[in-house]
């Protein structure tokens, strides 16, 4: 949990190189790292996002978000899967800035904007997830974007 400005989880690739401690290899960044059975909230009524991901490939799963997941960059591949994502003051995933990544088998509900939105050229896979409840669309993709979705499951939007 967060209540300040910064997120509860960030991926952005900085890291101590060419150093081991204690048989742990210190040139890692935790790009390729796994996240799974963690609540990750934010608590800051400016803060939108609970996770953020600028670099790396790491797997997010079996984890409840409540704030968004944002992901930008040409450097990002992450998975998040079998994930309840709600409650963000904004979308409950945002992919920009050429991002990619599978988003597969995850709840989006109660989110203030849209379950998914991809902009600036964004080529993920959206797979499976359960939309209900987000106040606008369940997923939203500029024309410069290219999703692919499959087997994703919409209910009704919210009425506010």
């Amino acid at each position: 949990e967060t209540l300040g400005w910064e997120p509860a989880l960030v991926f952005a690739g900085l890291g101590i190189s060419g150093r081991s401690v204690n048989g742990v290899d210190g040139t890692s960044t935790g790009e390729r790292a796994e996240v799974c059975n963690l609540t990750l909230r934010c608590r800051n009524q400016q803060q939108a996002f609970a996770a953020v991901v600028v670099r790396g490939s790491p797997t997010i799963h079996h984890c409840h978000i409540s704030g968004g997941v944002w992901i930008g960059g040409r450097s990002t591949d992450p998975q998040v899967s079998s994930c309840i994502i709600e409650r963000s003051r904004s979308c409950g995933v945002k992919l920009t800035d050429h991002a990619s990544g599978t988003i597969a088998n995850n709840v989006f509900r109660h989110n203030l904007r849209e379950g998914i939105l991809i902009e600036r050229h964004s080529t993920p896979r959206i797979e499976d997830n359960v939309f209900r409840c987000n106040a606008m669309q369940n997923i939203l993709a500029s024309e410069d974007s290219e999703p692919t979705c499959s087997g994703n499951i919409m209910k009704p939007l919210s009425v506010h």
